[in-house]
């Protein structure tokens, strides 16, 4: 960075931000442009279907067993799990390797980043209200532990019972069981009892003890179904468990029956059942299972649907993002639903939603026209569901923006064999429905929001999020987004700019002014000399006195500035010094007279001719003084710009035009700050040829070790950290209006 700076003509002590700001310099940061790449190819890696992913998931369960860790790294990881084997040497030597893992380093990668990793397991809607699956693991009376019986259907129907024993230490995904046989010699309505197979074909066992004759099997944690009312009881006390007994309270002719149930339609959902995995239980929820159940009892197949969705106060704490649908079947009976959504606001975010909840409630192999008024929710359809033949996680990460409500879509399309047909409606023409349901969706309820559970996305077995939000947009684009915002207050958080955490800047404004209006793609030497000269003032890096003590404060120890010789040089000292004065009132009058001739050049209205700034600007901004609790001429000379000068803009009634007016003015009061530093280098260099010192003098680097600074500016109060991000996620507030707006107290 140090040679950088030096071939832009910039000094040591210059923040390195500077460089990689995109406001500035802007130069790619390799580390950064590696990070986006890293973590995207993580999740595509840890979500392949094919060998990648078996393999990542092989190695991820070797690092689990290596820590003894209860879940998967990917869920959590800390250096504490490093340190609690350290005393073993075998153990220790083991920690080293799983330290040097890539995996584990992505990890850590991502806790840095404040990103996590949550899963989408499926789930197997009990279809039988009598019947109530328990998983939970109770400790009986007499040291017992009571688990339900499972049972395991193969790729040939076959039916097989079994007790479960524990889960594999290596693979959490893995259980080890013992193989049932259901005794049948003494049938029953109400009870099913089990007994351990002595052994069979499914038998892995090794070894076998005498006497300990059971067939012990493994399964995927999936693949087995606990029968409901069901119970092993494995009698701890006894030697080898030889006590240990199973039965369920139901009779083998109704647990079939229902295994039958789960097997047909596992993984073929009812739209009930989407309802129950998809959405947390509310009253909004139960809305949509009795609409659903409502549909599916008319029989009907063919539908007709008028969906909206609406976005009010963006930006702000009152923001809201309705939905809603009107449903009109055969019989022209309608339905209406309606709710709301949080998080990744956008106005195609809200129709998306109402298109998903359309498509819930309707039964499978319908057929549906859906007319919205959006043409983005069309266009969207249609590049994400209708055209994809083959979904792999890759596309998913790559999507713009939606990527769960869209992945949402195209389960429940497919799920339900659901043919849908678009009708482009323009908004606010007439049409009757399209006019009900956009009046219907902004009527002020109190209704409950649906909450999505994540559950059950097939495509999709790992999910990102941050800040425990999930991540519904591009991915390697957010993580972008992340570094974009991480450098833009890197710069705010300097300690020089420690004031304007707390005031109100306009740093859309204030940057812009940096990169300059004639923004090409073609290099110009006096478009990089004015963009360096913008910088220098806004970073307070003017070759003053005392920045050349930290350079040779051997030759400039005891100098003072070179127009009054009391006072030590700065960045403020150059134009508060009272030498200055009069330099600095005629600078106010003319940056004054040339804002009013701006202004009155672009008004909107040219029959009102302006005459002073006293409606328009507050006084306070033409004060040449540091005022650590307000803007003030010097920031206006460092090229700060306060967001009162939006004022301007209510008398031009043109942001083109207020652009122009704030551009031409900035670089007018340049113009005439150069003229004052001017006059002051001719001064200092005339004191320096005085006392004999030359330029090869001045820049050797000549600092004693005793040196401190104590102009410097320290002030690291109310510094930022991605709060800028969080408030674009949740409310959609622009980035840079966030950093200007008074939040912070005084």
């Amino acid at each position: 960075m140090k040679t950088i700076k030096n071939k832009l003509g910039f000094a040591a002590t210059a923040p390195n931000i500077i460089i990689t700001n995109s406001f500035f310099y802007g130069l790619i940061d390799l580390y950064q442009r590696q990070l986006e790449e890293k973590i995207t190819s993580f999740m595509v890696q840890i979500n392949n279907p094919g060998l990648l992913g078996t393999i990542t998931n092989l190695r991820l369960n070797n690092i689990q067993h290596a820590l003894s860790l209860p879940r998967s790294p990917l869920f959590g990881l800390t250096t504490d799990d490093f340190t609690q084997y350290r005393r073993f040497k075998t153990q220790k030597q083991l920690m080293k390797r799983v330290k040097k893992s890539h995996l584990v380093n992505l990890i850590f990668l991502l806790q840095e980043h404040e990103l996590s990793i949550s899963e989408s397991p499926p789930q197997i809607p009990s279809r039988d209200d009598n019947m109530s699956i328990s998983f939970n693991f109770e400790r009986g009376t007499n040291n017992n532990t009571l688990k339900p019986v499972f049972a395991a259907i193969d790729d040939h129907d076959q039916v097989s019972f079994h007790a479960f024993k524990r889960l594999l230490p290596s693979n959490q995904s893995l259980a080890t069981t013992n193989h049932l046989i259901p005794d049948l010699t003494t049938p029953s309505n109400s009870l099913t009892e089990f007994d351990f197979c002595p052994g069979c074909d499914r038998d892995i066992s090794v070894t076998r003890d005498s006497r300990y004759t059971r067939c012990s099997d493994r399964f995927a944690t999936n693949d087995i179904i606990p029968i409901p009312n069901s119970v092993t009881v494995w009698n701890h006390s006894s030697k080898h468990n030889v006590d240990s007994r199973s039965y369920a309270n139901n009779s083998m002719e109704n647990i079939l029956q229902y295994l039958r149930r789960l097997h047909d339609l596992k993984g073929t959902y009812t739209p009930s059942d989407l309802i129950q995995i998809y959405f947390n239980d509310n009253s909004t929820r139960s809305r949509l299972l009795e609409i659903s159940s409502q549909l599916r009892d008319s029989k009907q197949v063919n539908y007709t649907a008028y969906t909206d969705g609406s976005l009010q106060h963006l930006g702000s704490n009152d923001i809201t993002m309705t939905y809603g649908f009107i449903l009109i079947d055969d019989a022209s009976n309608e339905i209406r639903f309606k709710s709301s959504i949080s998080h990744w606001p956008s106005s195609t975010r809200a129709e998306i939603m109402a298109v998903v909840t359309t498509l819930l409630v309707l039964p499978r192999n319908s057929h549906i026209t859906i007319h919205t008024d959006s043409q983005a929710t069309i266009d969207g359809f249609h590049s994400h569901i209708t055209t994809i033949v083959n979904f792999l996680p890759r596309l998913y990460f790559t999507w713009n923006s939606n990527n769960f409500l869209w992945l949402l879509l195209y389960n429940i399309v497919n799920n339900n064999n659901i043919s849908v047909n678009f009708v482009k409606v323009k908004g606010h023409s007439g049409d009757h429905y399209n006019e009900q349901v956009d009046d219907y969706i902004r009527i002020d309820d109190s209704i409950d929001q649906l909450s999505f559970t994540y559950n059950n996305l097939s495509l999709i077995k790992y999910n990102i999020s941050w800040k425990a939000i999930l991540i519904e947009e591009n991915l390697r684009r957010f993580i972008r987004k992340i570094n974009y915002i991480t450098n833009t207050e890197s710069f705010i958080n300097l300690n020089r700019n420690g004031k304007y955490r707390h005031l109100s800047v306009d740093w859309q404004l204030t940057f812009m002014i940096i990169q300059g209006c004639d923004r090409t793609y073609v290099t110009s030497y006096k478009q990089s000399v004015m963009k360096h000269k913008k910088i220098r003032y806004i970073i307070e890096e003017l070759p003053t006195v005392e920045k050349m003590k930290t350079i040779n404060n051997v030759i400039f120890k005891d100098w003072k500035c070179a127009l009054c010789e009391t006072d030590d040089e700065t960045f403020d000292h150059v134009w508060l010094c009272d030498e200055q004065e009069d330099s600095i009132t005629i600078l106010i009058a003319k940056c004054k007279e040339y804002l009013l001739l701006l202004i009155n050049k672009y008004r909107a209205n040219k029959d009102t001719v302006y005459t002073n700034l006293d409606n328009i600007i507050s006084d306070d901004i033409w004060k040449c003084i540091y005022d650590n609790d307000a803007l003030t001429l010097l920031d206006l000379i460092k090229g700060i710009i306060p967001a009162s000068f939006n004022n301007i803009n209510t008398h031009l009634q043109n942001h083109n035009n207020f652009r122009k007016v704030i551009f031409e003015f900035r670089s007018f009061l340049l113009a005439e700050s150069e003229k004052i530093w001017t006059y002051r280098c001719m001064m200092q260099h005339e004191k320096e040829r005085i006392n004999g010192i030359s330029s090869q003098d001045k820049n050797n680097r000549i600092v004693n070790n005793s040196y401190i600074d104590i102009h410097r500016k320290i002030d690291n109060s109310n510094q930022f950290c991605l709060e800028a991000l969080e408030s674009r996620v949740k409310l959609g507030s622009n980035v840079l209006s966030y950093y200007g707006m008074d939040l912070l107290p005084n």
